[in-house]
């Protein structure tokens, strides 16, 4: 089956390149322009340092999707472009289905709380958990997306819990570049409905942007054996969904929020099909106001509150479990250029956690986190930037901690550049990690942080016209959060330790005025101490790539191919499971895209601007099955739909 599907790959790769050859030699002036407006912008990044920089001085290993690459590509949500990102899966579980960002095999829970997910720079954190994120991969309005900044490694350092394993920042644009107003609307297989509206609007020193996105879809048909050995349906790909992301400004202010409504039918927990008492619903609101003045033209400040309220429900034995969280986060960060090729950024938090659970008695928490960091970079010789930073945390009623970070980046050229980097990062207990009391898990209150060690050693290559990457890296994790299950009921512990080690390969190019490729190929494993190798269950190979085509008529047409290596098997972490249902395999997640400028294609310049696209996904339909790697007492479940095509009207004023 692994020959198989690396057979398919090879295939997939060959017909998407099979054009290329005739368009290799054509280069001149007007395309040596032409790449120059579009990928300069993929070289400023926010999220390393958190001040614009560009990709080659910062501190961080980093890739940055545009909207323009999404748009040529194409995707229903976000979780298809997490999927194509280097060393990355998209994952979940029974209870929280495509939930949970997997960046370098980090991922031990149903929880997204190994990588943090940023919003315009700002924290999207539920108290609960820390990471349900599952309605935002699969309902996030796509056209309010400017471009998505991703850090492979960690960021605690200026960001804290979460910034773990990685950090995905969602960049949306503002009123300038949203140009005008946008209209969709999309149908396709599994009775998949999408409409989506997005525009912005200024008036001097105002200004705002937004959409609004509505999903509805039947998903796909699963009957499978649950933990008892008993046959069902199994729903979690269906959904009926509304979120609505704006940000706006106004001199020094800003407002950035996500709100959202998203009803997903669930199994629960546990994985049985006669305990069913609902479906998963999920409820946000994240509000994030700021303030920034500039003191002098060097030195800057800022103050930020950010809200994220978050109400949940899902299945469970007997009745529904029901958590209504709030966290509240109040952040004060400065930056200065204290002299000539020096900067230093500092600041501190105050995070609040508090929460309800609803089984039963109800079981409230109040819990707050003290954090404070800062970074300096210092450049002495225009080619060689250095980099520290330290962050001091202190959940309430644990002991203080600290986590630094060292940077050396050289620049030996004006394209060829190689990043050395040190850094630490840690992941605090949720509400559900400390406090949660149900039939199937129990929190526990004196759970202390999980930390991880990274260092980084990359080389890259960088042109108007090019972008390559060589990365290699050793991440060691201690006092990481294992689930311990007794008699069915399961707890978070404190565990041992995990060793990641990989290497990761990715590249961009712009080959002609029409032809362009990305890609990225990765290998990494993971051994625990006194345990198994490769317990988080993430394929040891990515190889992802794509090919696409933009006709000077109006019409564009993509192929992409993503294929993840076979996961570790749950019998050889949990050698009592029973093999129920399909073996969880390597498998291609071939998609092809063809979007069609209809005014230009057929020469009519009145009117608004009308696009039709077509998108089909899962192409090889493969039966795709993960492993149940939050229970570990089921082998499988189903992980992706099957074949489908879908097809979206797009209409802009």
């Amino acid at each position: 089956m692994q020959r198989k599907a690396l057979n398919a790959y090879v295939l997939s790769t060959i017909l998407s390149l099979l054009p290329a050859p005739v368009v290799f030699a054509q280069q001149n002036t007007e395309l040596t322009t032409l790449l120059s407006m579009d990928l300069a912008a993929l070289m400023t990044v926010t999220v390393a340092s958190k001040r614009e920089e560009k990709i080659s001085d910062a501190p961080g290993i980093i890739t940055v999707i545009t909207a323009n690459e999404i748009n040529k590509y194409g995707a229903r949500h976000l979780g298809d472009v997490i999927n194509r990102l280097t060393n990355t899966q998209l994952i979940g579980s029974n209870v929280f289905p495509q939930n949970v960002n997997s960046i370098r095999g980090g991922a031990l829970t149903h929880a997204d709380n190994k990588t943090l997910l940023l919003f315009n720079g700002r924290p999207v954190r539920e108290a609960h958990g820390g990471g349900i994120n599952g309605d935002i991969y699969r309902t996030f309005p796509m056209s309010i997306i400017d471009h998505i900044e991703v850090i492979r490694g960690p960021g605690s350092v200026l960001y804290g819990t979460n910034a773990y394993s990685g950090v995905l920042n969602i960049v949306t644009k503002n009123s300038a570049t949203m140009n005008g107003y946008q209209a969709s609307v999309s149908y396709g297989s599994f009775n998949r409905k999408t409409a989506e509206f997005s525009g912005g609007w200024s008036n001097g020193d105002f200004e705002i942007s937004g959409a609004l996105n509505l999903v509805k879809s039947n998903g796909d048909d699963f009957i499978l054996l649950d933990e008892t050995g008993s046959s069902g349906n199994f729903p979690q790909l269906q959904q009926s969904s509304v979120q609505t992301a704006f940000q706006a400004s106004w001199k020094g202010l800003t407002v950035n929020a996500i709100l959202g409504d998203d009803n997903t039918p669930n199994v629960g927990a546990p994985f049985i099909f006669a305990a069913k008492t609902g479906d998963l619903n999920t409820e946000r609101n994240f509000i994030d106001i700021g303030y920034e003045h500039n003191i002098t033209e060097k030195w800057s400040a800022s103050i930020n509150g950010t809200y994220n309220w978050h109400n949940m429900q899902f299945p469970s034995v007997g009745k529904p479990v029901r958590s209504e969280s709030r966290g509240w986060l109040i952040e004060g960060t400065t930056h200065a250029e204290l002299f000539e090729d020096f900067n230093i950024t500092a600041g501190g938090t105050y995070d609040r956690l508090q929460g309800t659970i609803l089984f039963g008695p109800a079981v409230k928490y109040d819990v707050y986190r003290l954090e404070l960091y800062t970074q300096a970079d210092y450049k002495p010789m225009n080619w060689l930037k250095l980099v520290a930073g330290l962050k001091w945390n202190r959940p309430e009623n644990l002991k203080s901690d600290y986590s630094p970070r060292f940077a050396a980046i050289a620049n030996l050229d004006n394209n060829w550049g190689v990043k050395v980097l040190y850094g630490e990062a840690f992941r605090s207990a949720f509400g559900a990690d400390a406090f949660i009391a149900l039939p199937t898990f129990v929190g526990n209150p004196t759970l202390a942080p999980e930390n991880i060690k990274t260092i980084d050693a990359q080389v890259f290559y960088e042109s108007p016209q090019y972008q390559a990457s060589v990365t290699v890296y050793d991440s060691e994790a201690t006092d990481i959060h294992e689930r311990e299950t007794t008699m069915g009921v399961s707890t978070t512990i404190n565990g041992g330790t995990i060793n990641f080690h990989g290497i990761e390969l990715e590249g961009k190019a712009q080959i002609t005025k029409s032809w362009s490729f990305m890609g990225s190929a990765s290998w990494q494993e993971n051994t625990k101490k006194n345990g198994p190798d490769n317990s988080t269950f993430t394929p040891n190979i990515m190889i992802k790539a794509g090919m696409s085509y933009e006709s000077d008529n109006g019409y564009t047409f993509s192929i992409f191919n993503s294929y993840f290596g076979k996961p570790t098997p749950v019998s050889d972490i949990n050698p009592s499971v029973v093999e129920r249902n399909k073996d969880a395999d390597s498998y291609n997640l071939l998609t092809i895209n063809i979007n069609v400028d209809v005014n230009k294609f057929i020469d009519w310049q009145q009117g608004p601007d009308i696009e039709f696209s077509l998108y089909g996904d899962n192409l090889l339909n493969e039966d795709i099955f993960f492993p149940d790697f939050n229970r570990k007492l089921s082998n499988t479940l189903p992980h992706h739909e099957g074949r489908g095509i879908y097809a979206t009207f797009k209409i802009k004023y």
